[in-house]
């Protein structure tokens, strides 16, 4: 863990970011300018501050880490949305960054800061509400009929992570649409297996 934090101290981005597309390994990987790239390093930078959060301990250059990405993620998380029709990757950054969010939240006691924290949560609720598939759910790509609410198949592991944001932003009193979570729930249970594994997707619920 002590290596971990190291090495997310000696990676974070000037601008308090963390993630980029240098470092690739040569893979070919979808991913529409600007959009894609802007929603990849949120979820990476919501999952490394909510690390630091948890297990930096009091290290002032932990401290100083978190306080720059806060900074980063109030002017960027609200801009953050779709990157085209097709890849919805900025499902992955609403809900890791409600995460983050919660985390922050509960490292001050000051109200003006929770009350920052819990509008930006209740802003991205908002954006999951518009990027939930018709069906109930999320994915992050949308192949079929790239409709302004995804049509696509709503896929099990998007469903489940942000279930587990929206779970952790309702333990500090942040309301939660009952609709989004019941037609969540359901397409969850579409894809369980009878023996409790769960399809990728809808899409194979009827051919695993």
């Amino acid at each position: 863990i002590r290596r971990g934090v190291e090495f997310l101290l000696k990676t974070q981005n000037k601008d308090g970011s963390w993630g980029s597309a240098r470092r690739t390994k040569e893979l070919n990987i979808f991913a529409p300018v600007p959009g894609a790239h802007h929603a990849f390093r949120m979820g990476t930078t919501a999952l490394a501050i909510s690390a630091l959060i948890e297990v930096g301990g009091n290290d002032p250059k932990v401290n100083e880490a978190i306080d720059r990405c806060d900074k980063w993620l109030a002017i960027h998380l609200p801009q953050l949305r779709r990157a085209e029709m097709t890849a919805v990757y900025n499902t992955w950054g609403h809900a890791y960054g409600i995460q983050a969010l919660v985390r922050l939240h509960g490292r001050t006691q000051e109200p003006v800061k929770r009350k920052q924290y819990t509008d930006l949560i209740v802003a991205q609720i908002d954006m999951l509400d518009r990027y939930e598939f018709v069906n109930g759910g999320w994915a992050y790509y949308d192949f079929d009929q790239h409709t302004q609410k995804p049509g696509g198949s709503p896929v099990s592991f998007t469903t489940a992570t942000v279930m587990i944001a929206f779970h952790e932003a309702k333990q500090i009193g942040v309301e939660i649409p009952d609709r989004l979570i019941k037609r969540a729930q359901a397409s969850i249970l579409r894809q369980r297996l009878p023996d409790f594994s769960y399809a990728y997707g809808e899409y194979l619920r009827l051919a695993p």
